[in-house]
């Protein structure tokens, strides 16, 4: 094993409130990724960039300054006060489905916890 390096060294920045942050802000950008060939929502433009600017403050919010980034939260504001979000049309299952899923699954969803 190298001088200095641990399991904990290694770990603890791995799974560190920052690291759960950066990956959130990815997670948003992929959601903006998949908003903007959604042809369907006539809203996608202003979707995605909403997304975008969420996915970005995750991402960058500790590196940004605090006057930015509430200005990228007025923007988002007003993208979403004027209208400029709208949900997607994705391949969700039907109510139908889904209450057929959650009869066969039952409370064994709950096994992990």
């Amino acid at each position: 094993m190298m001088q200095g390096l641990s399991i904990s060294s290694i770990v603890g920045p791995l799974f560190s409130l920052n690291s759960v942050y950066v990956l959130t802000g990815l997670v948003l950008w992929v959601f903006a990724a998949m908003t903007l060939p959604d042809h369907a929502n006539k809203r996608r433009f202003g979707s995605a960039l909403f997304w975008a600017i969420l996915g970005a403050i995750f991402v960058f919010g500790g590196a940004l300054p605090h006057w930015f980034t509430g200005l990228l939260v007025l923007v988002m504001v007003a993208i979403d006060g004027t209208g400029g979000v709208s949900r997607g049309h994705y391949n969700e299952s039907t109510k139908a489905e889904q209450a057929e899923h959650a009869t066969r699954v039952g409370d064994r969803i709950f096994l992990p916890v």
